[in-house]
């Protein structure tokens, strides 16, 4: 760290581990006032190095910045409204800085504020994004976020701004109706051009297709309640969350999508995630139907697919509990995700398998995760609790990172026997697909019924392991007894017996 902040340090050096994690308080500050901090964002020099935090002060509808150089006095920028997102980064000389803020206005148009500030004075300049709307009015902005998009050297090629508003009106003899109208915005630098612009939750811009054109994905997360007599009447409400995930450009025929009125898209993410590939890829976090269509229920997942050929293949899929994917750690190949409980939980990018989990205070508030480039690259999450603000590092050293390999690719297309048999509880099904292909896994009783939906989606050529606890689709235990497993695959069907045990 460039700098250790002064202030009353709660903590010391606290070393901790959940399997073999382990993480320390870098630094804590008690700040009057902090407590209104409801977005913290580090400040990284050119080369990597942290000099700095940004916060969003929703009390004082400011942007706050702490650079560690100017002698712990704070730049505080006022808005006309309440920030609730910030980016930014410094100029080559390190003389100039570059701030970008997400603010909401009560009942009014969201806006996006460009802070310029230099050694001797500052600039601010704003712009209110027209937003995809409907017939009512504004009572509530849900996600409002700003941040940058770079270049691979580096330099700042835009600006994003995603805002989802929330209208309310109500029509007559039917009562009222609410819905969530998302806009999404890439602005150039100096805001004045809009390069793209989406009705939509998020939009991302990639090159999945590997070629010269640019591609963009896009998913809109859509929620929907009417009343027809008012909203606290349960009778005769209800609501409906559908949500889309959409590719544009040059992968139009490539189109996928998830679509649900029980389940939500989260985040998308676009880059290399597969070993010695050197197309893209795009990982997705949602609740309910993957990509591919296929719903297993309503269970929180992250996936990776790519867009490679003609069609568009999971390569490889991992159910997670309700958490957030808060960012892709590069040194190491780790997807970082934190639980609602505060838990941080590491999974590797290049298959989705779980590489480890640290449980960290849950009170803490306004997290934000970051990388700090040094002769050892390591991650830290920054946050507060109540007033103080802290800083943990978090060690991946500890991790034994194995190069990453191409699979290979299996011969035949094989069903194995599950492991262990007999069962009591959880027990695996391995198989091998030789070509990308529909697959689908199916439990089945020994009257012939089908009892669970393992898997019915599109896969790449690869070794998979999919688990079966004894219940069906919905839930439900089942009786001990023996049961099928049956792997289908255009005209190709394998078979083998499960017994269960209770």
């Amino acid at each position: 760290m460039v700098k250790w902040l002064t202030g009353l340090f709660t903590f010391l050096i606290v070393s901790t581990s959940v399997y073999a994690g382990n993480y320390q308080v870098d630094w804590t500050d008690v700040v009057m006032g902090a407590e209104n901090y409801t977005h913290i964002e580090p400040l990284m020099d050119n080369e990597g190095r942290l000099v700095g935090f940004v916060y969003a002060d929703t009390a004082a509808g400011a942007v706050v910045v702490d650079r560690f150089a100017s002698n712990d006095t704070l730049m505080i920028f006022a808005l006309d409204g309440i920030p609730r997102s910030t980016a930014g980064y410094l100029s080559d000389d390190g003389d100039t800085l570059f701030l970008y803020a997400a603010y909401a206005r009560p009942g009014e148009t969201p806006g996006i504020a460009r802070i310029v500030a230099f050694p001797d004075g500052a600039m601010i300049e704003t712009v209110h994004p027209e937003c995809y709307s409907t017939y009512g009015d504004i009572v509530d902005a849900g996600k409002l976020e700003v941040g940058l998009r770079r270049a691979n050297d580096g330099t700042i090629e835009g600006v994003r701004f995603e805002a989802t508003l929330r209208y309310e009106e109500y029509i007559f003899t039917m009562g009222r109706s609410a819905e969530d109208i998302s806009t999404s915005i890439l602005f150039a630098p100096d805001l004045r051009e809009e390069i793209v612009r989406e009705a939509a939750t998020s939009i991302r811009i990639g090159n999945l297709r590997g070629d010269e054109d640019t591609e963009r994905i896009s998913f809109d997360d859509y929620y929907y309640r009417y009343d027809f007599d008012e909203l606290s009447d349960a009778v005769d409400s209800g609501e409906v969350r559908h949500s889309t995930v959409l590719a544009y450009d040059d992968i139009d025929n490539l189109i996928a999508y998830n679509s649900s009125y029980e389940g939500r898209s989260h985040d998308i993410v676009i880059g290399q995630f597969k070993p010695d590939d050197a197309l893209e890829e795009l990982i997705y976090h949602g609740n309910s139907n993957d990509l591919l269509g296929f719903w297993p229920g309503p269970t929180e997942h992250l996936a990776c697919y790519s867009f490679a050929g003609d069609s568009v293949t999971e390569l490889w899929y991992t159910e997670i509990g309700p958490a957030k994917l808060e960012m892709i750690y590069r040194p190491d190949r780790a997807i970082v995700t934190r639980s609602e409980t505060g838990r941080v939980i590491f999974y590797d990018y290049s298959n989705g398998k779980l590489i480890d989990s640290i449980e960290i205070n849950p009170d803490l508030e306004a997290v934000s995760f970051f990388a700090e480039n040094s002769d050892e690259p390591q991650l830290f999450m920054a946050g507060r609790i109540h007033d103080t603000l802290l800083v943990y590092q978090l060690d991946m050293t500890i991790y034994d990172w194995e190069p990453a390999v191409e699979q290979v690719v299996p011969a035949t297309f094989t069903l194995y026997q599950n492991h262990p048999n007999p069962f009591n509880g959880e027990t695996e099904i391995r198989y091998d697909t030789e070509e990308s292909q529909h697959i689908s896994l199916n439990i089945y009783n020994i009257l012939g019924q089908e009892i669970a939906i393992l898997v019915d989606r599109v896969v790449s050529p690869g070794t998979y392991f999919v688990s079966w606890s004894g219940s069906d689709d919905e839930g439900l235990p089942q009786s001990s007894g023996i049961y099928f497993a049956r792997l289908q695959a255009g005209g190709q069907s394998q078979m083998t017996k499960l017994i269960y045990l209770k």
